[in-house]
């Protein structure tokens, strides 16, 4: 199979394992908010394990192959995950964004409506 084919694939697969995932969400009463914070808790350790396994793990023997020693290697990754954090905080320090929970919040919240109605 031509690499392309393939890729498309396992991107329409994710894509409907994603919308799989998400389907009882539909159906479900609305949830009280200690259930919600359990579920994006749950959520959240989810996409640690994420990062930890997809990218942490073969960034890091990726810089191996390319010649870093092993510290070197885990040096290059751990500024890469700090930088990553401190962008993180910056933006959402900078810009005005909505909680779940908190609701709106950061400066310029009279411009939040125009930049959702940009990212849709």
């Amino acid at each position: 199979m031509h690499p392309i084919a393939m890729g498309s694939l396992a991107s329409f697969i994710a894509g409907l394992a994603t919308g799989l995932g998400a389907l009882p969400a539909l159906f479900l009463p609305s949830l009280s908010e200690r259930v919600q914070g359990i579920l994006l808790g749950f959520g959240g350790g989810v996409m640690l394990a994420a990062t930890s396994f997809s990218l942490l793990v073969p960034g890091t023997e990726a810089a191996i192959a390319l010649g870093y020693s092993p510290f070197g290697a885990a040096v290059v990754m751990v500024a890469g995950l700090l930088l990553g954090a401190i962008f993180l905080e910056s933006a959402h320090r900078l810009f005005p964004h909505e909680h779940f929970f908190k609701g709106v919040e950061g400066e310029n919240r009279a411009h939040l409506k125009r930049i959702w109605l940009f990212i849709i």
